[in-house]
Order: structure tokens, then sequence, then C-alpha cells
């Protein structure tokens, strides 16, 4: 397996955290988040800006009630 650049990592890291990567990139990822901090931190920012949004979202949807209709 090649390592990854810390720049394919970050373009992968969206895919990655929606488990839409195959296999092998998945694999391949994971070990460089594994051992660069600063890749690893970007996961955690990534994390945490989704969990804030969907947080949002569901008090949105909870104050308007489901899903918005389209028009």
């Amino acid at each position: 397996m090649k390592a990854l650049t810390c720049a394919a990592v970050r373009r992968r890291l969206d895919a990655f955290l929606d488990d839409e990567l195959p296999v092998v990139d998945r694999v391949a990822v994971a070990a460089h988040l594994d051992w660069c901090p600063a890749c690893a931190e970007m996961r955690e920012d990534a994390k945490e800006r989704r969990e804030t949004a969907e947080r949002q979202f569901d008090a949105l949807r909870k104050r308007f009630g489901s899903e918005p209709k389209k028009a």
C-alpha cells in the first residue's frame, strides 16, 4: 500500500467521513491519520463541524416541523 500525502488525505477526508471510499483508500487514509497529527486534527475539526450542523438542523426541524417541502 502506498502512503498518502497530507494533500491526498485532505481531498479524501469528506468521503472518508461519509464511508464512501473504497476499502483500499479507506485503509490508506486511516493509516495516514494514525501517524499525522495535523490531518488527525483536521478530521476531528470536520467531525465537530458536521455534528454542529446536525444539531442545528435538528433544532430547526423541531422548531418548524419535518423536512422542508420542495416548491
